[in-house]
């Protein structure tokens, strides 16, 4: 997907709401160093838990699960050579193109996904609100 963004002092202006959403980013080089680095800590830290295991199955379980969550994040980070955050986005619906765009608060967009039809028919009662209005300014 193509990023595109919008003035983030716009931003706010125009979106119809804001959500908190799990966004990707690409990983600059030195973050992918740091998240391989990680790995190999990670990986290490598991081989030193697998061994007191036999002493602490029950105890040391829940720890190595853990542990196999975060490196396969971090594995997925590096493979993919993107990080996810959780991040306030902003809801800007594209009529034109029947799409609900996601914006980062600096204006990247960073997702999006078809209108579904009450925010189709949200969108079409705006409008028809505007159109009154503006009507109403001119008095036609």
């Amino acid at each position: 997907m193509t990023r595109e963004r919008i003035n983030p002092e716009e931003l706010k202006a125009i979106a119809v709401s804001s959500d908190w959403r799990r966004v990707e980013y690409d990983l600059s080089q030195a973050e992918l160093e740091e998240v391989e680095t990680k790995y190999r800590e990670t990986c290490l830290e598991i081989d030193g838990l697998e061994i007191e295991k036999k002493s602490a199955t029950s105890h040391f379980g829940s720890l190595i699960k853990n542990s196999d969550t975060r490196r396969e994040e971090l594995r997925q980070q590096i493979l993919t050579q993107k990080r996810k955050t959780d991040a306030e986005v902003f809801l800007v619906p594209d009529l034109d193109a029947d799409l609900m765009k996601y914006y980062d608060k600096d204006g990247r967009k960073v997702y999006e996904r078809p209108l579904e039809s009450y925010e189709r028919q949200t969108s079409a009662l705006e409008d028809f609100a505007e159109v009154e209005a503006n009507d109403a300014d001119t008095g036609a």
